[in-house]
């Protein structure tokens, strides 16, 4: 049961960091600014607009301290967000990164009974539609590549484009030279808008990627902390760090409540200890999902697939996202831990598979055997498979009833050979079947947000 989820009765003060567009720079600057403020002695909390797992990583590196998914879509709608948002209380300050750029949300409408008339204005999703719901000031990032006099246009047309928001503060990033910097400086003195630092173009402030966006710091510890320490005095010198701390608003509070629902995945044990799959293969889970299971009264305990097998007590097993085809050489080693899983599988586990996770229930990744448990084999391709997901299932699972249309996301290059079809999935001009949906087992390649599947607070 979740009961009263305020951290503190202190208020969370914060703002929104957003792009004009999705190569605004946001990620390497909302990071930055976090680690910049905690070296100042404030106790940071980072926040992610949309369903992202790998920014949050950076965030925990930045600040200490887990951060947040804010998702309408996956996490029960305005209510839903509202209800993660105290879960940011007791902070000094509050830095929540947006998705892409400000009004891109998505054209897939989720199920009914999450949508929010008053807000209709706003693309569902969209940094904007959280920045409302929250009630947090934007700041914004501009790009000022080949452009300089023109940016003012681009800010004032963001500013007037809805009335609710508000956009408080810019940062110009990317500026390539001092006569770029006045020049832009003295374009944008008209704005009511303050313009809070202008950041040049470096190679120095950036964080590595590859095929799947960032490179996880999880996989380079000591490297990605220096880089992020790099960039956060970087940028902290060209921004005023004062200002935009003082640009910072109260989050818009809801009252504690008190739900009787219970989760569906816990509700067949009366002591359910859950094993959740950590490490370098398995990064992918939201913070609040654990929270949850917490809080409706699951013992949680972590084990590494690279080289750990789980707690024999277990009565549930979730194996999430990441990157197992990275590691499936050293995960296939792990005889023991592969023959556990499909013996627990036998007995009757509850098991909640997530693309990784459903890969490794797989006869085999490129070629190398898996758990073998289901009869798919995975190959990684060169085809994005990206979006948000409205789920249904031929049979009741773990986490919901057929009878359900439930939130969900995609996001992988794998692809899948001889997989079951048990989930019908919707996306935007898209259909699909993909995964099995058994009593006591769900896996598939989609991604869900238990606070999409939890009551209404």
């Amino acid at each position: 049961m979740i009961d009263n989820l305020d951290k503190s009765d202190k208020d969370a003060r914060g703002f929104v960091i957003s792009a004009t567009t999705s190569r605004g720079g946001k990620t390497t600057i909302a990071s930055s600014l976090m680690r910049a403020f905690s070296n100042t002695g404030l106790d940071v909390q980072g926040a992610k607009v949309g369903p992202d797992y790998i920014d949050p990583q950076f965030h925990l590196l930045a600040t200490g301290k887990p951060s947040y998914n804010l998702d309408p879509f996956l996490s029960g709608g305005a209510v839903g967000v509202k209800r993660t948002s105290r879960r940011l209380l007791g902070s000094d300050i509050l830095v929540v990164e947006g998705v892409m750029g400000l009004f891109d949300g998505t054209y897939l409408p989720p199920p009914s009974e999450l949508q929010d008339r008053s807000l209709d204005s706003l693309n569902y999703g969209s940094t904007a539609h959280v920045a409302a719901i929250t009630g947090l000031p934007i700041v914004l990032i501009v790009d000022a590549t080949s452009t300089s006099m023109s940016l003012a246009a681009a800010i004032e047309g963001f500013a007037s484009h809805s009335d609710l928001i508000d956009i408080k503060g810019v940062i110009v990033n990317k500026v390539g030279s001092k006569n770029h910097g006045m020049i832009i400086e003295r374009a944008l003195s008209h704005l009511p808008i303050k313009l809070l630092g202008l950041v040049p173009r470096s190679e120095d402030i950036a964080l590595p990627s590859r095929y799947l966006g960032l490179i996880q710091p999880t996989e380079f510890i000591e490297r990605s902390s220096e880089i992020l320490e790099k960039t956060s005095g970087l940028i902290a010198s060209y921004i005023d760090m004062s200002s935009l701390k003082g640009l910072a608003a109260p989050i818009r509070k809801v009252p504690p409540t008190h739900t009787t629902d219970e989760l569906r995945f816990l509700s067949n044990s009366k002591s359910p200890l859950v094993s959740v799959a950590q490490g370098a293969g398995f990064t992918f889970s939201y913070q609040e999902n654990l929270d949850i299971l917490h809080e409706q009264g699951a013992q949680v305990k972590f084990f590494d697939p690279n080289h750990e097998s789980f707690d024999t007590r277990s009565t549930h097993l979730i194996l999430g996202g990441g990157y197992p085809e990275l590691h499936i050489g050293q995960i296939t080693k792990n005889k023991t831990l592969l023959r556990q899983i499909k013996e627990f599988a036998m007995d009757g586990g509850t098991i909640w598979a997530e693309c990784g996770g459903h890969m490794l229930l797989g006869k085999a990744i490129e070629e190398i055997d898996a758990v073998g448990l289901l009869p798919h084999t995975s190959h990684m391709s060169t085809s994005l498979h990206l979006g948000y997901r409205r789920v249904t299932a031929k049979t009741p699972n773990p986490l919901f009833d057929c009878a359900q249309v439930i939130p969900a996301h995609e996001y992988h290059y794998s692809t899948t050979k001889d997989d079951a079809t048990d989930l019908f999935y919707e996306g935007f001009n898209l259909v699909g079947s993909t995964g099995v949906s058994s009593p006591t087992l769900l896996s598939s390649y989609m991604h869900f947000h238990l606070g999409g599947l939890i009551g209404q607070p």
